[in-house]
């Protein structure tokens, strides 16, 4: 009979985090259409799911109210929600070869909620496709130019920053942020790096 052989224990060496921040000079290549959810929209989201809303007649539009209301404000401040920018660079992973989504969402991420967008912002008018695929007007806001400091937090032991910028210039480039971006058909939210 074979002598059973005691099981070989393996130290498991778990390394410390290394956690650190970059900050990127974004400057846009193509305009960025932001459109906030309105407190309305979300009231009546929120009335429907608790059953408030049986139905609601077409109300008379506001341009001019449904353009303020697609802004993230702070003050005089315009703002961008930072996360459309590491969802943009996650995208971009499809195009790289070794690493999914899922890992890379693990290795970065931006962590304020908003970076303030430079720029100025001027009313745009666009036909959409709603749900029952009728045309609809949409008033949002655009930025052309804009640019906007974003800074990202990056786990320097799974990722360089090298690495980082290169997938936010991937992101810039074929994927974009905002309504109508590139990843989405359309042609808006492009950019790259300012040059310093």
């Amino acid at each position: 009979m074979a002598k059973i052989q005691p099981i070989q224990k393996t130290a498991i060496t778990i390394p410390g985090p290394d956690a650190r921040i970059i900050v990127f000079a974004i400057k846009g290549t193509s305009p960025l259409l932001v459109h906030a959810w309105s407190v309305k929209s979300k009231e009546q989201m929120r009335g429907k799911q608790q059953g408030a809303v049986k139905s609601r007649k077409r109300e008379i539009r506001d341009p001019q109210a449904e353009y303020e209301a697609s802004m993230y404000r702070d003050g005089d401040r315009y703002l961008m929600k930072s996360a459309a920018f590491r969802l943009a660079a996650v995208s971009a992973v499809r195009g790289v070869d070794g690493i999914t989504m899922t890992e890379m969402r693990q290795h970065f991420y931006c962590p304020d909620e908003f970076v303030e967008i430079a720029g100025s912002p001027v009313m745009r008018e666009d036909i959409v496709r709603v749900s029952n695929g009728q045309p609809d007007l949409r008033y949002r806001a655009e930025f052309f130019p804009w640019a906007c400091k974003l800074p990202m937090r990056y786990n320097a032991g799974a990722i360089s920053p090298e690495q980082v910028a290169n997938l936010l210039l991937q992101a810039g480039m074929w994927v974009g942020v905002g309504e109508g971006r590139v990843e989405k058909g359309g042609t808006n939210g492009c950019f790259e790096f300012e040059a310093e």
